[in-house]
Protein backbone atom coordinates (compact mmCIF):
# COMPACT_ATOMS: atom_id res chain seq x y z
CA UNK A 1 0.00 0.00 0.00
CA UNK A 2 1.32 3.39 -1.00
CA UNK A 3 0.97 6.44 1.20
CA UNK A 4 -0.83 9.27 -0.58
CA UNK A 5 1.89 11.72 -1.68
CA UNK A 6 1.65 15.25 -0.34
CA UNK A 7 1.46 16.81 -3.83
CA UNK A 8 -1.44 14.50 -4.78
CA UNK A 9 -3.38 15.18 -1.58
CA UNK A 10 -2.89 18.93 -2.11
CA UNK A 11 -4.07 18.74 -5.71
CA UNK A 12 -7.20 16.80 -4.74
CA UNK A 13 -8.00 19.21 -1.92
CA UNK A 14 -7.60 22.19 -4.26
CA UNK A 15 -10.08 20.65 -6.72
CA UNK A 16 -12.67 20.20 -3.97
CA UNK A 17 -12.04 23.73 -2.70
CA UNK A 18 -12.68 25.06 -6.21
CA UNK A 19 -16.00 23.16 -6.21
CA UNK A 20 -16.90 24.72 -2.84
CA UNK A 21 -16.29 28.18 -4.28
CA UNK A 22 -18.17 27.33 -7.47
CA UNK A 23 -21.16 26.07 -5.49
CA UNK A 24 -21.08 29.26 -3.36
CA UNK A 25 -20.67 27.44 -0.06
CA UNK A 26 -18.67 28.23 3.07
CA UNK A 27 -17.58 24.65 3.79
CA UNK A 28 -17.92 21.02 2.81
CA UNK A 29 -18.28 18.06 5.14
CA UNK A 30 -17.00 14.71 3.88
CA UNK A 31 -18.26 11.62 5.70
CA UNK A 32 -18.01 8.75 3.22
CA UNK A 33 -15.03 6.39 3.58
CA UNK A 34 -14.30 6.42 -0.17
CA UNK A 35 -14.01 10.22 -0.32
CA UNK A 36 -12.11 10.41 2.98
CA UNK A 37 -9.63 7.90 1.59
CA UNK A 38 -9.37 9.75 -1.73
CA UNK A 39 -8.65 13.04 0.07
CA UNK A 40 -6.59 11.89 3.07
CA UNK A 41 -5.17 8.50 2.16
CA UNK A 42 -6.87 6.91 5.19
CA UNK A 43 -10.35 6.28 6.55
CA UNK A 44 -11.73 7.37 9.91
CA UNK A 45 -15.09 7.56 11.63
CA UNK A 46 -15.88 11.23 11.65
CA UNK A 47 -16.11 14.36 9.54
CA UNK A 48 -13.61 15.89 7.15
CA UNK A 49 -14.38 19.60 7.22
CA UNK A 50 -13.08 21.46 4.15
CA UNK A 51 -13.12 25.22 3.68
CA UNK A 52 -12.62 27.17 0.42
CA UNK A 53 -9.06 27.93 1.56
CA UNK A 54 -6.58 26.39 3.96
CA UNK A 55 -6.16 22.99 5.49
CA UNK A 56 -9.14 20.77 6.27
CA UNK A 57 -10.06 19.87 9.83
CA UNK A 58 -10.67 16.27 10.84
CA UNK A 59 -13.33 15.79 13.51
CA UNK A 60 -12.56 12.22 14.51
CA UNK A 61 -14.67 9.78 16.51
CA UNK A 62 -12.46 6.75 15.85
CA UNK A 63 -9.62 5.81 15.68
CA UNK A 64 -8.23 8.10 18.33
CA UNK A 65 -4.60 7.65 17.24
CA UNK A 66 -4.67 9.78 14.08
CA UNK A 67 -1.45 11.77 13.96
CA UNK A 68 -2.54 15.01 12.30
CA UNK A 69 -2.28 18.50 13.76
CA UNK A 70 -5.65 19.34 12.17
CA UNK A 71 -7.43 16.43 13.91
CA UNK A 72 -9.85 17.02 16.79
CA UNK A 73 -11.43 14.21 18.79
CA UNK A 74 -15.20 14.23 19.12
CA UNK A 75 -17.89 11.88 20.37
CA UNK A 76 -20.77 13.41 18.42
CA UNK A 77 -21.29 16.03 15.68
CA UNK A 78 -22.93 18.43 18.14
CA UNK A 79 -19.42 19.18 19.47
CA UNK A 80 -18.21 20.62 16.15
CA UNK A 81 -19.58 24.19 16.50
CA UNK A 82 -17.89 24.74 19.88
CA UNK A 83 -14.58 23.38 18.55
CA UNK A 84 -14.80 25.67 15.52
CA UNK A 85 -15.46 28.65 17.79
CA UNK A 86 -12.48 27.69 19.98
CA UNK A 87 -10.36 27.68 16.83
CA UNK A 88 -11.65 31.16 15.92
CA UNK A 89 -13.56 29.88 12.90
CA UNK A 90 -17.07 31.25 12.31
CA UNK A 91 -19.84 28.73 11.71
CA UNK A 92 -20.54 28.30 8.01
CA UNK A 93 -23.90 29.50 6.73
CA UNK A 94 -23.88 27.30 3.60
CA UNK A 95 -22.51 23.75 3.86
CA UNK A 96 -22.04 21.09 1.20
CA UNK A 97 -22.66 17.50 2.32
CA UNK A 98 -22.61 14.12 0.63
CA UNK A 99 -26.39 13.84 0.62
CA UNK A 100 -26.20 10.73 -1.58
CA UNK A 101 -24.15 9.02 1.13
CA UNK A 102 -25.91 10.17 4.31
CA UNK A 103 -29.25 8.98 5.57
CA UNK A 104 -31.92 11.63 5.99
CA UNK A 105 -31.57 11.35 9.79
CA UNK A 106 -27.78 11.77 9.63
CA UNK A 107 -28.10 14.79 7.32
CA UNK A 108 -30.70 16.54 9.47
CA UNK A 109 -28.73 15.77 12.64
CA UNK A 110 -25.62 17.27 11.06
CA UNK A 111 -27.61 20.31 9.91
CA UNK A 112 -29.02 20.81 13.41
CA UNK A 113 -25.59 20.26 15.00
CA UNK A 114 -24.19 23.00 12.78
CA UNK A 115 -26.99 25.30 13.99
CA UNK A 116 -29.21 24.97 10.90
CA UNK A 117 -27.11 26.20 7.99
CA UNK A 118 -28.30 25.89 4.42
CA UNK A 119 -27.13 22.59 2.95
CA UNK A 120 -26.52 21.48 -0.61
CA UNK A 121 -25.44 18.17 -2.09
CA UNK A 122 -21.86 17.85 -3.35
CA UNK A 123 -22.03 14.11 -4.13
CA UNK A 124 -22.40 14.50 -7.90
CA UNK A 125 -19.69 17.13 -8.10
CA UNK A 126 -17.29 14.89 -6.14
CA UNK A 127 -17.95 12.05 -8.59
CA UNK A 128 -17.11 14.39 -11.50
CA UNK A 129 -13.92 15.56 -9.79
CA UNK A 130 -12.82 12.01 -9.02
CA UNK A 131 -13.59 10.83 -12.58
CA UNK A 132 -10.73 12.93 -13.97
CA UNK A 133 -7.60 11.00 -13.06
CA UNK A 134 -4.28 12.63 -12.23
CA UNK A 135 -0.99 11.28 -13.55
CA UNK A 136 -0.38 9.74 -10.12
CA UNK A 137 -3.72 7.90 -10.24
CA UNK A 138 -3.09 6.72 -13.80
CA UNK A 139 0.30 5.34 -12.77
CA UNK A 140 -1.32 3.52 -9.83
CA UNK A 141 -3.76 1.94 -12.29
CA UNK A 142 -0.91 0.96 -14.63
CA UNK A 143 0.98 -0.66 -11.74
CA UNK A 144 -2.14 -2.58 -10.71
CA UNK A 145 -2.58 -3.78 -14.31
CA UNK A 146 1.06 -4.97 -14.41
CA UNK A 147 0.55 -6.96 -11.20
CA UNK A 148 -2.70 -8.46 -12.48
CA UNK A 149 -1.08 -9.45 -15.79
CA UNK A 150 1.78 -11.14 -13.93
CA UNK A 151 -0.61 -13.11 -11.71
CA UNK A 152 -2.76 -14.20 -14.68
CA UNK A 153 0.36 -15.45 -16.48
CA UNK A 154 1.04 -17.69 -13.44
CA UNK A 155 -2.39 -19.32 -13.44
CA UNK A 156 -1.73 -21.93 -16.20
CA UNK A 157 1.28 -23.29 -14.28
CA UNK A 158 -0.92 -23.92 -11.24
CA UNK A 159 -3.03 -26.50 -13.01
CA UNK A 160 -2.02 -29.91 -14.29
CA UNK A 161 -3.76 -32.86 -15.85
CA UNK A 162 -5.69 -35.02 -13.39
CA UNK A 163 -6.44 -32.36 -10.81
Amino acid sequence: MHKLPFFEAGSRLKRVQQAIIGMQADACIITSPVNQYWLCGFIFDGFLFIFPEGDPILFVKRPSNIDNEQARSIRKPEQIPDLLREMGIPLPKHILIEADQLSFNAATRLQAAMEMPGIKNISGELRKIRAIKSEYELEQMRESARIHAYVYRLIPSLYHEGM
